[in-house]
């Protein structure tokens, strides 16, 4: 259920950022989003039993949202900045 309620945000977000004379960079951003998404749906359970195990539910959390925010902010800041000044 709760991949159902978070791929349109993902697909909308897309869709408001590309407008729609950028088609091709719209359909790329999706298909680089889907193909993120399921490799880390192939890692994940290759490791997250391990971390888990050896650092618990809470340092093993706060792990992985530091893992996203240092990946996602700066992948956030730089496509803002590779689309508006290149």
């Amino acid at each position: 259920m709760r991949l159902h309620s978070t791929l349109p945000q993902v697909y909308f977000f897309h869709d408001d950022f590309f407008s729609v004379a950028d088609a091709l960079l719209f359909n790329t951003a999706l298909a680089a989003v889907a193909c993120l998404r399921s490799l880390a749906g192939f890692g994940f359970p290759l490791f997250a039993p391990t971390m888990y195990k050896a650092l618990g539910y809470g340092k093993g959390d706060t792990v992985l949202a530091a893992f996203a925010i240092a990946v996602g902010c700066p992948a956030y800041v730089s496509v803002f900045y590779f689309y508006y000044f290149f």
